[in-house]
């Protein structure tokens, strides 16, 4: 065999070789499993057909990855009957999905990160909606069709846009309040609240705050929990960062672990004498709270404010950053587990009995204080009376003077009777100002 031959034998075996394993990058279709998928490069629309089920994909690995940057639509042909997990995951110019309607569930992290994704229409057969399915999707609004019946932890997660769930009707497991949150059918129970929500006002017939329900909520900035209210689920305002103040309701009994946790702007809160339990780090990371009022003397407090206990049961806990202590003054009665937690740990605590004291002796005073200013006032009002009538007194006529002739003072005269007067009302009125601010220093020393 000449020497020529075995070269053109060598390249024709090299460019087999790279056809076999080369990568299918360039693919405009293939298939997977038992789906075939055809994708349009100029449209940018994505078609899968088949039958059945869609496999699910660990997070990268579905057969149309190469395209994921340049897809802009996906159609799902009219036999698939599920979204695989991971089948779309960070479609960052995904716009619109066209469902086929027969699909039963969506898979975990399915739509994950898809944040052109401002709008979809869900499957009319759709039962389930995975782990993340649409998580940190540019979502504004979703509408649940009439068989879903399990929304999977998180499916919503980080919707930053999203303001607002709606639940069709017929549907038997769900039901959506007035500010836009999911709720179960018997609207006792608040599962979910849209993340892009910036208030909220929690429906009257709400019994209990779902576990996670507020989580990363972070344009929250105000939220109403009505009487009524006994529980507050484990993590459910978990990094609500822009809420600022929140109105336990005197009925809760309960609130669970993590359950403000990372809230940083909150700055008081008060557990009322009803609530029996509060979880560990349920006001932990709140880094501009100031002071905590604890009603009930015998409270169980567990680790309100500490994060030392690693409870596995807390499957998320390794996503709670670390804080600094921060002076937070606990406020309970004498003798309470309120001190005991003070003691235990370390932190300021002032009895509730004692403030009470004080402010009871601050108020006491406040109306001798208020008659003795009103008596001031009043002596001003007349000593300015009489001052301004001399004054008015101390002026010249001078309608018979004659207009060419100008008037110079006479040569008895020392002074000024107006600027005299003038600087007589001056003078009481700061004499009043100063007795003013000496009574209120008078005030806040005795108390």
């Amino acid at each position: 065999m000449t020497s020529f031959a075995k070269k053109t034998i060598s390249l024709v075996l090299v460019l087999l070789l790279m056809l076999t394993v080369m990568p299918l990058a360039f693919a405009e279709s293939g298939e997977a499993g038992n789906l075939r998928w055809d994708f349009n490069a100029s449209s940018g629309k994505l078609t899968l057909t088949g039958t059945g089920a869609m496999q699910n994909f660990a997070a990268g690995a579905e057969p149309w990855h190469t395209k994921s940057a340049s897809v802009r639509s996906v159609v799902i042909g009219e036999n698939i009957t599920t979204i695989g997990s991971n089948a779309f995951k960070g479609y960052t110019n995904l716009t619109d999905i066209t469902f086929s309607g027969m699909e039963t569930s969506i898979g975990a992290h399915a739509f994950d990160g898809c944040t052109a994704l401002l709008g979809v229409t869900l499957p009319a057969a759709l039962t389930t909606i995975g782990t993340e399915a649409f998580a940190r999707s540019g979502l504004s609004s979703v509408t649940l069709p009439a068989n879903v019946n399990s929304v999977e932890a998180f499916a919503f997660f980080g919707c930053s846009n999203l303001k607002s769930f709606y639940v069709a009707a017929g549907n038997a497991s769900f039901a959506a309040d007035a500010s836009g949150c999911l709720l179960n059918a018997a609207k006792t129970n608040l599962l979910l609240a849209p993340a892009g929500q910036t208030e909220c006002t929690v429906s009257n017939a709400v019994k209990e705050i779902a576990p996670y329900a507020f989580y990363g909520c972070s344009k929250l900035g105000s939220v109403a929990i009505p009487e009524g209210l006994t529980k507050i689920g484990k993590w459910a305002f978990w990094k609500c960062a822009a809420l600022k103040t929140i109105a336990i309701p005197p009925t809760v009994k309960r609130i669970e672990n993590g359950a403000f946790c990372e809230c940083t702007s909150l700055q008081s809160v008060a557990i009322p004498a009803d609530t029996t339990y509060v979880g560990n780090r349920a006001f932990y990371g709140c880094t501009s709270l100031q002071s905590v009022i604890v009603e009930n003397k015998d409270c169980e407090l567990n680790e309100m404010l500490e994060s030392i206990t690693k409870d596995p049961s807390d499957e998320y806990l390794s996503q709670v950053g670390t804080y600094q202590k921060g002076n937070v003054t606990i406020y309970g009665e004498t003798g309470s587990t309120a001190e005991a937690y003070a003691k235990k740990y370390d932190r300021p605590f002032k009895s509730t009995s004692e403030t009470q004291a004080e402010e009871n002796t601050l108020t006491s005073r406040l109306p001798d204080f208020f008659s003795r200013l009103v008596e001031m006032i009043q002596a001003m009002f007349a000593k300015a009376t009489e001052l301004m009538q001399r004054l008015a007194a101390a002026v010249p006529e001078t309608e018979s003077q004659d207009p060419e002739t100008p008037s110079t003072p006479s040569d008895t005269d020392v002074s000024d009777p107006t600027t005299n007067a003038t600087n007589q009302v001056t003078d009481i009125f700061q004499s009043v100002i100063s007795i003013i601010q000496n009574l209120f220093q008078n005030a806040s020393t005795n108390a």
